[in-house]
């Protein structure tokens, strides 16, 4: 950067940066929904919060039991066993979209505007882990260190999914999802069909904690 603010924490985690977004996101809004696939109830666009989702918008989510799989359905939908059940998430936005309460704080600017008020950081989050699952790799696990909280531990859904595509010879179900185990988190990615389960596209995933 030629002019700018950058902060980084002790464990070299990013802060503050005027030249990026998503270092910059906070909680914008949280709260939690029963999850019932595309049966209704659990849309994220509009319903349960009457609110609406920007595409820049990051979604992080939990299963309350803490157990098994959480995805999207059709990239609309939560998706966990054992439905209908409960699922935790909260939404990440930029600084610029928060109503900002109280006097005294700090402020960075970019010449885009506002990136960073540190009045909106009454709740916020910290990436623990991120990476690419590769097309070919279906699985990954993460462990998540002992003094961390699985109740805390939520996983990015943008780009999670779970579709099934039927035919009248061919049947096959995609899966981009997390599985929370224990104190570890297994990234998945695979395609399910008659054939038994094979690679599809990368998986952009990031597992963060709640603060």
């Amino acid at each position: 950067m030629s002019y700018g603010l950058y902060v980084e924490n002790a464990d070299s985690r990013i802060q503050i940066d005027s030249d990026s977004t998503y270092a910059n996101m906070h909680i914008h809004h949280e709260g939690s929904i029963t999850a019932q696939g595309d049966s209704g109830g659990s849309a994220i666009s509009g319903s349960p919060v009457n609110y609406t989702y920007a595409s820049s918008d990051m979604l992080f989510a939990r299963p309350a039991s803490l157990d098994g799989p959480i995805m999207l359905d059709k990239q609309v939908y939560f998706e966990v066993d054992n439905m209908p059940a409960t699922v935790w998430y909260f939404v990440a936005k930029p600084a610029s979209y928060f109503s900002i309460i109280g006097d005294y704080g700090l402020q960075v600017y970019s010449t885009a505007g506002l990136v960073f008020d540190s009045r909106a950081m009454s709740t916020s989050f910290e990436v623990i882990a991120a990476g690419n699952l590769a097309a070919g790799t279906t699985s990954q696990t993460i462990n998540i260190p002992s003094g961390i909280s699985m109740t805390d531990v939520y996983c990015l859904m943008n780009s999670c999914y779970s579709y099934v595509t039927a035919g009248p010879a061919l049947w096959y179900t995609t899966h981009k999802r997390y599985q929370y185990v224990g104190q570890s988190i297994r990234v998945e990615n695979f395609v399910q069909s008659g054939g038994g389960p094979v690679s599809f596209s990368d998986f952009h995933w990031i597992i963060a904690r709640k603060l």
